[in-house]
């Protein structure tokens, strides 16, 4: 909805602040409007071309997107509803989005967009299986650690963590480790059974669960 002039004012007050501007956006036009502006993330995209996914990688931005799997169930598509016809716009778009993406090498961000009631949580981590029919399980689980991290880290001086560096293991590194029970690097899925699979919990070094003895 808004100009590349207004986005480009909203992008400059961003770096004012040493941090950037993501948009909510579905279309070509939307999107390469947000782009051209200087925005650094796309939450969303599910319609875009393949001619603008290359603009956002050659633009060094970050696509964060959504299988939306968990919406399929909650879903009842009216065809005398303009908003049922348009939430089947974006499903059908989906399957374009992410085989291009993946294609051309692009940064995708591992998001959800879940928010409502507690049974919409519970649902939202099924995102990592959803995600299996474009991307492997090692992509998925680089996804959401060391790409959401490069991501959070666009904020600069103004990123929480600022002692040390995000989404990797090395010395010096913020002490945020899961011990799971299986190797997710083959099968992702088992992050969504976390109650049983999930043996040891740790943020910034205190351990929140530990069922490893």
């Amino acid at each position: 909805q808004y100009s590349v002039e207004e986005l480009r004012a909203a992008v400059v007050a961003a770096e004012q602040w040493n941090t950037y501007v993501s948009v909510h956006a579905y279309t070509d036009a939307a999107v390469r409007n947000a782009l051209e502006a200087g925005v650094k993330v796309i939450e969303h995209g599910h319609l875009l071309s393949e001619d603008t996914l290359k603009l956002l990688k050659s633009k060094g931005a970050y696509l964060s997107t959504q299988s939306f799997g968990f919406v399929r169930s909650y879903l009842r598509p009216n065809a005398a509803s303009n908003r049922g016809s348009k939430a089947l716009l974006v499903m059908d778009g989906i399957d374009n989005l992410m085989t291009h993406a993946k294609r051309l090498g692009i940064p995708v961000a591992f998001g959800t967009d879940s928010f409502g009631s507690s049974e919409v949580f519970r649902g939202a981590v099924k995102e990592f299986s959803y995600r299996l029919k474009w991307f492997s399980s090692e992509e998925i689980l680089k996804q959401a650690t060391s790409v959401n991290a490069r991501l959070l880290a666009l904020t600069g001086p103004r990123n929480p963590y600022p002692d040390g560096p995000l989404g990797v293991l090395v010395e010096g590194a913020y002490a945020d480790l899961l011990i799971v029970d299986g190797n997710p690097l083959e099968d992702v899925a088992l992050l969504e059974d976390y109650d049983n699979n999930i043996r040891l919990i740790m943020k910034d070094g205190a351990i929140y669960k530990n069922t490893l003895d």
